[in-house]
This record gives C-alpha cells, sequence and structure tokens, in this order.
C-alpha cells in the first residue's frame, strides 16, 4: 500500500468588511466564489492538473483575492474620513 503523504490544507481567509458595508459579505462571497471556481476549472481542465493542485489553486485564489478586498476596503469607513 503506497503511502500518503497528508498536509492539513491551508485555512481559508475570511471575508471582514468594514461596518459600513454590512450585507454586502455574503454577495461578495458568492461572487468571489464563483470566480475561484470558474478559473480553477478551466485551469484543472486546460492544464490537466490533479485534484490536490485544483485544492491548492482554489485555496489560493480565494486566500489571495479575499486578503486583497479586506485590505483595500479597511480604511474606507467613516472613523477614516
Amino acid at each position: 500500500m503506497p503511502m500518503i503523504s497528508t498536509t492539513p490544507p491551508r485555512p481559508l481567509t475570511s471575508l471582514k468588511l468594514p461596518g459600513e458595508y454590512d450585507g454586502l459579505e455574503g454577495l461578495i462571497e458568492i461572487d468571489l466564489q464563483a470566480l475561484v471556481h470558474v478559473l480553477a476549472s478551466q485551469a484543472h481542465e486546460r492544464l490537466r492538473l490533479t485534484p490536490r493542485q485544483r485544492d491548492a489553486l482554489e485555496t489560493n485564489l480565494w486566500n489571495r483575492l479575499v486578503t486583497a478586498v479586506n485590505e483595500t476596503m479597511e480604511p474606507f469607513t467613516i472613523e477614516n474620513r
């Protein structure tokens, strides 16, 4: 029986918008999920990624996109006006 290397999956970054954007997190998460799914699916099909590579791509895309949104929106609060 071959030994399977099991590395724990990287945790997913949470979307954390300032309070001024209450109610938008769910909508933005759905949009980001769709974007990540489409890009990872295309890469999987066209580049013949393994399931592990596809999962890593999805995790990396998700974390980087969410981090970009979080960092970009953080200064746009009433306190920072």
